[in-house]
């Protein structure tokens, strides 16, 4: 085991296991959920659901981001339709002040939308950009389907995919506009983190 630690003191080791009753050991993304909730970065849609196909909203997809990347600083939230106090408030301010999302327009984040999976990539890269100074040069995987991924995504697609931390769908396909599951997000988050 490895911690961060900030001063001096007693330390305890304990371990913290979480098993959604949704989440059956064979489902492909069991250990990553289970590894991220052990981490405190994944919670449930209650104590026992996971709701791993579950689309993931962009509020939900800020909180998990922003408490993976550790991120301190606040920066001031501009969007009409975020209220005050919201759960996802000071993530969202956090993320913002980072430089790492921003709105659908320039007042509305919409929240409770759902994220697609090369806005998703988007944000990741600009967070591996912010850490560690630049991104790396393309060449990963071609996807069936690049030609539908968007002028703005194709690059850091091409590059999340190079250093592993996105994986296609089945035949191939990236599927850049279709909604990322919180199973494929917190698979990503632990690419990510890794």
């Amino acid at each position: 085991m490895e911690a961060d630690l900030q001063q001096g003191g007693v330390y305890a080791l304990l371990e913290y296991s979480v098993n959604f009753a949704d989440v059956q050991q064979t489902h492909w993304a069991a250990n990553t959920i289970r590894v991220l909730a052990a981490k405190h970065l994944v919670n449930g849609v209650s104590e026992s659901e996971y709701q791993p196909n579950r689309m993931m909203t962009r509020a939900e997809f800020v909180q998990l981001a922003a408490a993976a990347l550790n991120l301190k600083d606040k920066g001031e939230l501009s969007f009409n339709d975020v209220t005050v106090g919201a759960w996802y408030e000071d993530a969202l301010s956090k993320m913002v002040k980072a430089g790492l999302v921003s709105g659908r327009s320039a007042d509305r984040f919409e929240p409770n939308a759902m994220i697609s999976r090369q806005e998703l990539v988007i944000i990741l890269m600009r967070a591996y950009k912010l850490q560690n100074g630049t991104e790396p040069s393309t060449g990963g995987v071609s996807f069936n389907d690049e030609a539908s991924i968007a002028p703005w995504a194709r690059e850091s697609v091409q590059a999340a995919s190079a250093l592993g931390l996105v994986n296609g769908r089945s035949g191939g396909r990236f599927a850049p506009n279709d909604s990322a599951t919180r199973a494929e997000t917190a698979q990503f988050i632990l690419n990510y983190l890794k």
